[in-house]
């Protein structure tokens, strides 16, 4: 039982009898382990290197950021998420019915991506059987589909 604790603790390396850091093994079922506690805004700070990631996020994608007024904002080195430098995705759909109210079906879903510093962003509407697909480049209206 004692063993089955260690293991459950510290896995295999508690059972083989290796130390933690900074510690040496004075009790085969007991190893030593240091840990520095440390704020979350502090880990936060230097894993980030004290960028915000989701500063450019919320700039460009939330309506209200044009509210903001002046100042500077983090657009450099792409977004966090991306695996691609200069580009990135950001995904919403919602859906809404009123079939029941023999109203219809409607269902849109909205996609913007980011690509060399430009938000494109791709809504398709489902009403009644047919697709209409609007694409829009920085906020103006670049093209509409209608299928169906």
């Amino acid at each position: 039982e004692q063993k089955r604790d260690v293991y459950d603790r510290y896995g295999k390396d508690g059972l083989m009898g290796a130390a933690g850091p900074g510690g040496s093994r004075a009790n085969a079922g007991a190893p030593e382990f240091t840990f520095t506690f440390r704020s979350a805004h502090d880990v936060f700070r230097e894993f980030f290197g004290g960028r915000d990631p989701f500063a450019e996020f919320f700039d460009d994608v939330l309506p209200f950021s044009e509210l903001r007024g002046p100042g500077p904002r983090h657009h450099g080195g792409g977004h966090f998420f991306s695996p691609f430098p200069g580009s990135s995705d950001f995904f919403a759909s919602s859906f809404s019915s009123g079939a029941d109210a023999g109203l219809g079906f409607r269902s849109v879903s909205t996609s913007t991506t980011f690509v060399n510093g430009r938000r494109i962003t791709t809504k398709r509407i489902i009403e009644n059987g047919r697709e209409r697909v609007e694409v829009e480049e920085d906020g103006e209206l670049k093209s509409i589909h209608i299928d169906g």
